[in-house]
């Protein structure tokens, strides 16, 4: 399509992705860095998907039970697409039961609601409790599995694949710190898992009245103020695992640790990771959609123009005390005619980098219907004018 009109606004950017050894991430930040073996671990900004810091963020290792936060999508997608009710009974296979690791000791063959084999699988990591959702949904954990690794291409992850639901060690397993981090993107405001991630403790009553304790494998929960998420992990290929999200003011990060020599390692260096991040870093503005409203004409419209927002905000990552040179360039659609529809596309949003390369497009979308003139219309007009 023509243009109509070109909107140009100029805005901060951080020059690139941080990537270095786990010895020297930044010099002021280097009494951070501990000596404790890790395959890998890194922060990301939740908001603008800018990592800070990365230490083999794109190398693949065992994962565990961070498995769960790839499997929990694809049960919250189904849920969000009406396919399945958080009220509905899941009755519990004698596969689901045998899987061996953590476990909420299902009864095999009793029914669950949903909701509550959710709750299992967030707080206590349990496995039987995952098949079960798996199974449910995909009729087998096998295809549930597939259909994993489907939404992984989908998603663009480079160095991710499954051969189960819920980590257990297996050959052909694994992912990446920045495909974690990635995946936990599209969960981590997902409203069910955002009030079941910040559970301590809390107790799942079978059916016949017995009950099993769930407690949250996610200390950070209970130790950093900020945490307000997370999934950890642990097989002894994988060693120890945790994926968390901390928020302070407007900030948010997650921080992604795998394969540390102890369970406290992991949460003492997602702390000192949180605690750099906040320290260091500021989100800002880039694009803001609810307030970045333009006016698009309409041909044979009733009214002559329509006011038109982004479908979404763009955050960017910055240094405390730096500015930078992100750009938004607007493109409105030429020969916009009625009617239109609330939500129409009438044109993109570009923002690009300091390099002028495109990094993200959003749909510029009409606030309102503008209703196609008739003659009724013309008529009213006239009268209204005489």
């Amino acid at each position: 399509m023509k243009v109509l009109k070109c909107l140009c606004l100029m805005f901060a950017f951080v020059l690139c992705l941080t990537c270095v050894p786990s010895s020297t991430i930044y010099t002021q930040a280097a009494e951070f860095v501990t000596q404790t073996k890790t395959h890998a671990y890194l922060l990301m900004d939740a908001k603008s998907g800018k990592i800070v810091v990365n230490h083999e963020g794109d190398t693949a290792f065992s994962l565990a039970s961070m498995t769960k936060i790839f499997s929990l999508k694809l049960v919250f997608d189904a849920i969000n697409n009406g396919a399945l009710q958080v009220d509905d009974k899941v009755r519990v296979s004698e596969h689901a039961t045998s899987v061996k690791g953590s476990s909420a000791f299902l009864d095999k063959n009793k029914e669950y609601f949903v909701k509550d084999l959710i709750k299992a699988c967030v707080v206590a990591s349990a496995n039987d409790a995952m098949v079960a959702l798996a199974e449910k949904i995909a009729g087998s954990e096998e295809v549930f599995v597939a259909k994993m690794n489907d939404y992984a291409v989908r998603l663009q992850l480079k160095n991710t694949h499954f051969a189960n639901c819920t980590g257990l060690p297996v050959e052909n397993h694994y992912s990446s710190a920045v495909d974690v981090a990635t995946m936990y993107q599209q969960i981590m405001n997902e409203p069910l898992y955002k009030e079941y991630a910040k559970i301590w403790m809390d107790t799942l009553v079978h059916e016949s009245g017995r009950k099993t304790d769930l407690v949250n494998t996610n200390r950070l929960i209970k130790t950093y103020t900020n945490c307000d998420s997370g999934k950890t992990g642990y097989t002894d290929d994988a060693g120890f695992c945790l994926v968390s999200t901390a928020h302070l003011n407007n900030m948010q990060f997650i921080c992604v640790v795998m394969g540390a020599e102890t369970s406290k390692d992991r949460f003492n260096l997602a702390t000192n990771l949180f605690n750099f991040g906040f320290a260091n870093y500021e989100s800002v503005v880039v694009l803001d959609n609810e307030n970045t409203k333009v006016q698009v004409p309409v041909k044979n419209g009733v009214n002559h123009s329509v006011t038109a927002m982004p479908v979404e905000s763009v955050w960017d990552t910055v240094e405390k005390g730096e500015e930078s040179a992100m750009k938004v360039k607007v493109e409105l659609f030429e020969n916009v005619s009625a009617p239109i529809m609330q939500g129409a596309k009438v044109g993109v949003a570009y923002v690009a980098n300091a390099n002028g390369i495109v990094v993200k497009e959003i749909d510029i979308v009409s606030c309102d219907y503008n209703e196609k003139i008739d003659v009724k219309h013309i008529l009213e007009k006239l009268i209204y004018e005489w």
